[in-house]
C-alpha cells in the first residue's frame, strides 16, 4: 500500500530568523542546516553548531520538533536525513517529519536514505524537493 507521507507523520518546514539580531542567537534551542547533518556519521543528531533563543524561534516560522523527528534536507543538498534526539529546530532547507505512534522514526531514516535518488529527482531547477510527489 502507498499512502503520502503527510497521512503518517506531521511535515514541519523549517525557518531562520535575521542573522544581524543578536538576540536571537546563542540560545538553548540546537538549529540545524542540512550542512550539520551532512558531517554525521550515523543517524541521530543531538547538538548543533549554531542555536537560537525563545525570541529568535517566536520571530520566524521556526518550529522547535519534539526528540525523534525525522530531519530531511529538502534543499541543496537535498536527501540529508537524521533523527533528533533533543527538542530541535531546523532552518528552511528542511521537511521535517514528526511521527505518530504507527511509525517508527529509524524505519522511516532507513526508508528515506535508500530513496535518496528518488527525492533528488524530484528536485526542481533551485534544489528543493515538490512535495506534492512524495508518497510512502
Amino acid at each position: 500500500m502507498t499512502v503520502p507521507l503527510g497521512a503518517i507523520a506531521k511535515i514541519v518546514s523549517g525557518a531562520t530568523p535575521k542573522t544581524g539580531v543578536a538576540e536571537y542567537w546563542d540560545g538553548d534551542i540546537e538549529w540545524a542546516t542540512p550542512a550539520d547533518l551532512g558531517k554525521l556519521d550515523g543517524a541521530y543528531i543531538s547538538a548543533t553548531p549554531r542555536k537560537l533563543t525563545d525570541a529568535g524561534v517566536k520571530s520566524c516560522a521556526a518550529t522547535v520538533l519534539p526528540a525523534g523527528s525525522v530531519l530531511l534536507s529538502s534543499r541543496a543538498p537535498i536527501g540529508h536525513v537524521a533523527i533528533n534526539t533533543v527538542p530541535m529546530a531546523t532552518n528552511q532547507g528542511f521537511k521535517s517529519l514528526v511521527l505518530g505512534p504507527q511509525v517508527h522514526a529509524k524505519f522511516l531514516y532507513h526508508w528515506l536514505k535508500a530513496k535518496t535518488g528518488y527525492l533528488q529527482s524530484l528536485g526542481n531547477g533551485a534544489g528543493q524537493v515538490r512535495w506534492g510527489g512524495v508518497r510512502g
